[in-house]
C-alpha cells in the first residue's frame, strides 16, 4: 500500500517532507544575534511600559527592518522589533546613546483597511549615568559644568 500524497482538496503532497526539512533547517538558523539581548515582550496594551536606556539601532538581516536596541534598568541588553508607530515615535524623540527612555504601548488601532497595529508613545531625556557595558558617562554631571 502506497503513501497517500494528496490532501482532501486534491493537492499533491509528495514534496511536503522536503519542504518540512527546508523549513525546519531555516527555523534552526534564525537565531537572534546575541548582542541584541532579550526581546522586550512585556508591553501589554495600556498596562505597562518599558524603562531603560537607548543603545541604538540595528537591521534585521532577514527582512531589512530596523531593530531598536536598549539596556533595561538592570543594564541588560534588550531589543524591540520594528512597529510602525514605534518607529515614528523614535524618529520624533531622536534618542542619543545612553539616554533614559520610556516606551508605552497604548490602545491598539485599526486601519481603514481593517488591519490592526500597536500604538506606542516614547519619551527620552539625557542621562549622566555611566553607559552599561562601557562604564562611561554620557553627559557631564551638574558639578562638572565649568560655569
Amino acid at each position: 500500500m502506497g503513501t497517500n500524497t494528496t490532501t482532501a482538496r486534491g493537492r499533491d503532497m509528495s514534496g511536503v517532507d522536503d519542504l518540512f526539512a527546508q523549513a525546519r533547517e531555516r527555523a534552526a538558523t534564525k537565531a537572534t544575534p546575541e548582542d541584541w539581548g532579550r526581546r522586550i515582550t512585556e508591553l501589554d496594551e495600556e498596562e505597562s511600559g518599558f524603562t531603560g536606556r537607548w543603545r541604538g539601532e540595528s537591521v534585521d538581516e532577514e527582512n531589512g527592518r530596523p531593530v531598536y536596541l536598549f539596556w533595561d534598568d538592570d543594564g541588560a541588553r534588550c531589543f524591540s522589533r520594528y512597529y510602525t508607530s514605534l518607529g515614528r515615535e523614535l524618529e520624533q524623540a531622536v534618542p542619543n546613546k545612553g539616554d533614559r527612555i520610556v516606551l508605552f504601548r497604548g490602545v491598539d488601532y485599526t486601519t481603514k483597511s481593517g488591519n490592526s497595529g500597536f500604538s506606542y508613545g516614547v519619551a527620552c531625556e539625557p542621562s549622566s549615568d555611566p553607559i552599561p557595558d562601557e562604564g562611561e558617562a554620557t553627559a557631564p554631571a551638574e558639578d562638572d559644568v565649568p560655569f
